[in-house]
């Protein structure tokens, strides 16, 4: 590696550092452009050199939470899951993860549709070799695409092609709106998020995936 690109990815690193900072003590809402490049100590300017916008430097620098998921749900595989079972880990540990932090998921998952989910994901990968190919193919697969909602078709068509598109994408759907749905409704709540109320939300969740996701589980 050049000198040149050493540079360029330490100064990408203090804009991520930066907002990181700002996150931990601020909060996701406190994060503006001015102080982001004021923490990295460049202009504002510098930053477009290395960033789309503010929200890419977020997306970025919540990379951690994306890892955190990746890591959890390695640690819960025993190599022998079926297919409906793998689909069944994604959200079971994407649900508990997100109801616990419900702002920075929702910023990452929902509330900006222009996030590349897969920059965010590959961000945790370079710093983390030999991780990717540890994920069974349909968590590759749905690592790779933009957002949540092509993010789970990919999974469901990866793990059951024999099943019809039509059915894929109804329960994609279902499960995305129930999920946004709640995961909006703890951002929205005036109290801190309890690991209790994390907790029950997590329960209730499971119980619609189960209902929405009866034609799979037997394949």
């Amino acid at each position: 590696m050049d000198n040149k690109t050493i540079r360029q990815q330490r100064v990408r690193r203090y804009f991520v550092d930066a907002a990181k900072t700002i996150i931990e003590e601020e909060g996701i809402d406190g994060v503006t452009l001015r102080k982001v490049a004021k923490g990295a100590g460049y202009n504002s300017a510098t930053l477009y050199n290395y960033f789309r916008n503010v929200d890419h430097v977020i997306s970025i620098a919540l990379h951690d939470h994306m890892g955190d998921y990746v890591d959890t749900v390695l640690a819960t595989l025993n190599g022998n899951e079926t297919p409906f079972q793998l689909y069944q880990i994604d959200w079971t540990v994407y649900a508990e993860k997100s109801f616990h932090l419900p702002k920075e998921y929702y910023y990452l998952f929902y509330r900006h549709p222009d996030i590349n989910l897969s920059e965010v994901y590959n961000e945790y990968f370079r710093d983390h070799p030999g991780t990717f190919e540890k994920l069974p193919r349909a968590f590759q697969e749905m690592s790779q695409e933009l957002n949540q909602y092509s993010r789970d078709l990919a999974f469901l068509r990866t793990s059951f092609p024999q099943v019809e598109p039509s059915v894929l994408h109804r329960i994609s759907e279902m499960n995305i709106l129930i999920h946004k749905a709640m995961l909006f409704n703890l951002c929205e709540a005036k109290s801190p998020v309890t690991p209790g109320l994390s907790e029950e939300y997590t329960a209730k969740f499971k119980q619609y995936f189960s209902v929405i996701t009866r034609e799979i589980q037997q394949i």
